[in-house]
């Protein structure tokens, strides 16, 4: 019998692990860890290691990716408005561009301080 990655997580991550973690795994056991991680935008290297608990780089980023796209969590973007946690961390990626006026206000409040940006933070 083979072990879910939920098993895998809980092991990993002892009891304290975020229920985001938890929603990670599951959407592996639902699908596969590849779709998983296209859906988030990283690697499937990446998803194991954090269900591993053994990621080296932002964990806070990894999470708002997940809690946008399997928990459905939203936040309140000083500039769009009400957006996913997933489009917030889409959007602190994105590069400085004058194609469309907003970008230049959402770039500089990434930077600037925002308390959901990730930019800046290590862990």
């Amino acid at each position: 019998m083979s072990t879910t990655a939920v098993t895998k997580a809980k092991a990993a991550w002892g009891a304290d692990i975020p229920d985001w973690v938890i929603a990670l795994a599951e959407a592996c056991d639902e699908t596969s860890q590849n779709k998983v991680a296209a859906v988030i935008g990283n690697s499937s290297t990446v998803v194991s290691r954090v269900l591993a608990n053994a990621y080296p780089g932002n964990v806070d980023k990894i999470a708002q990716k997940v809690q946008g796209v399997y928990l459905a969590q939203n936040l309140i973007c000083p500039v769009l408005g009400e957006i996913s946690r997933a489009r917030c961390v889409r959007e602190q990626d994105l590069p400085l561009t004058f194609q469309n006026p907003v970008r230049p206000r959402v770039h500089a409040a990434c930077r600037g301080g925002c308390k959901h940006s990730s930019i800046g933070r290590s862990k």
